[in-house]
């Protein structure tokens, strides 16, 4: 794909119009945001496709392009929700909306306003599931919700009931026990077990994994 200047300029002027806020709770500033050429082609890449390729109005494809590339910068404030397995903070779900929309003479749909889907839409219900984490692809019944413990080796997310199974059925093992947690990993990314649920579905086994 050619990319055109124009969403680039597209890109720079709705990140300059965001609040700086958005870039410090997640550890960076605005300025750095905009001067990393990596993020910057990212999102000018992922807006030009949105628009020319998926027929997205160019407000929602900025939004949504930018919206992606601050995914990677985790929010330092208490998310309510968050992956498990990889930290991400943004998920795909399902919602249904009202909209207003064009019927043809036989009373079907017939597309939509020029002004886009999301400036026509008017009504809508809650997101539900399955949720599907945006970066590692992990589905989920329920968003996850982001429960954390401070621990000697650091900061855990604590993850209980059928989510240990998950864990437990692609690696993660023993490491180590501390007030009232187990901490279990494979060998890259660590979370915390309650006792109990350790003892329920890893049957107490507590060899250190190397």
């Amino acid at each position: 794909m050619i990319l055109h200047e124009e969403y680039f300029d597209d890109v720079k002027e709705y990140i300059k119009a965001m609040n700086e806020k958005e870039f410090t709770k997640r550890g960076t500033t605005k300025k750095e945001f905009l001067e990393n050429q990596d993020i910057m082609e990212n999102i000018w890449c992922a807006h030009q496709k949105n628009v020319e390729e998926y027929g997205y109005d160019k407000a929602f494809s900025l939004q949504d392009a930018v919206k992606e590339a601050l995914s990677e910068f985790p929010s330092k404030e208490s998310a309510l929700y968050r992956c498990p397995f990889c930290g991400s903070e943004r998920f795909i779900g399902h919602q249904v909306i009202r909209a207003d929309v064009y019927v043809d003479e036989s009373g079907e749909f017939d597309g939509n306003l020029p002004s886009g889907l999301e400036a026509s839409t008017y009504d809508s219900s809650a997101p539900y599931g399955p949720f599907t984490c945006v970066k590692c692809s992990q589905e989920f019944d329920e968003l996850p919700g982001n429960k954390q413990v401070k621990l000697t080796g650091g900061i855990f997310t604590v993850v209980s009931d059928e989510m240990v199974q998950k864990f437990k059925e692609i690696g993660y093992g023993y490491s180590h026990e501390e007030n009232g947690y187990i901490v279990v990993n494979d060998g890259k990314r660590a979370v915390a077990v309650s006792n109990y649920d350790y003892d329920h579905y890893y049957d107490g086994q507590k060899t250190v994994m190397m």
